[in-house]
This record gives structure tokens, sequence and C-alpha cells, in this order.
């Protein structure tokens, strides 16, 4: 087995091989990045080349203030629409709002005038009974005393 070894350390192509090994795993991690950089830079640039030959394309305008007026038109156009449509709706509300309140406040009046009416009934009950003229018993029935 040494001879083997002795024979090996005398082999120039062997020895050759090794250095270049060990160089090949020292430069090796260097490269890496390098690669992958290198394969970015290669796809971006197959992108521009695909997109530059593509004859269905949009075509470029010359000045870029008459695309982002139109997009700002349109939406513009679009942002105004929902305005109004809101402001109906609003409307539509506060109008609902106003029958409601039209309605709370008869139902409020008739409250007041059936208590005022309640009230009035239960004095002219009290009057009779305390006249003589009815009783009351505790289950709410009402005798009517004749004379």
């Amino acid at each position: 087995m040494e001879r083997k070894k002795s024979q090996q350390d005398n082999n120039p192509k062997l020895q050759y091989l090794q250095e270049r090994i060990v160089c090949v795993n020292k430069l090796l991690p260097s490269y890496l990045p390098l690669s992958s950089t290198a394969i970015v830079a290669l796809s971006m640039l197959v992108v521009g080349v695909n997109a530059a030959s593509n004859p269905n394309g949009v075509a470029a305008s010359n000045s870029p203030t008459t695309a982002t007026a139109v997009g700002v038109s349109s939406s513009t156009d679009n942002s105004q629409a929902q305005i109004a449509q809101l402001q109906s709706l609003v409307a539509q509300y506060q109008a609902r709002d106003q029958q409601y309140q039209a309605a709370l406040s008869s139902d409020n009046q008739q409250l007041t005038q059936a208590s005022q009416e309640m009230q009035m009934i239960q004095q002219l009950l009290l009057y009779l009974q305390n006249h003589g003229l009815i009783q009351i018993n505790s289950q709410g029935q009402i005798t009517v005393i004749g004379n």
C-alpha cells in the first residue's frame, strides 16, 4: 500500500489533477453567485428580445401624458359616477329618515292623546267609586251599584 502511495506521489498527472481539484474546490463558492447573476441577466435579455420582436405588442406612445390623461380621464369618470351613485343613495336614506321621523312624531302624538284619555277615564272611575256609584274588585271587574 505504501508502494502505491509512493507511485501516486511520483505521478505528475495525478498530482496535477489533485491540485486542480483543490483549486476548483476553493473557487467554486465564488463562482456560484456569479453564475446565478449571469442566468438572471440572460433571462432578462431573452425576455427583452422577445418583447421587442413581438408583432402583437402595443405600440409605444410618443407622449406619455396622452396615455396618462386617458387613464386619468376614465378613472375620473368612473369616480364621478360612483360619487353620483353614493349621493343618490344618501338622498334616498335621508328621505326615508324623514318619513320615519314623521311617522314617529305622529305615533308619539297618538300615544300622548291615548295617555291623556286613560288618565281621564281613571279619574272618572275613581270619582264614581268614591261617590259609591261603582265598585271595582281586585280582578278589575266593575259593578254598578244602583239606587
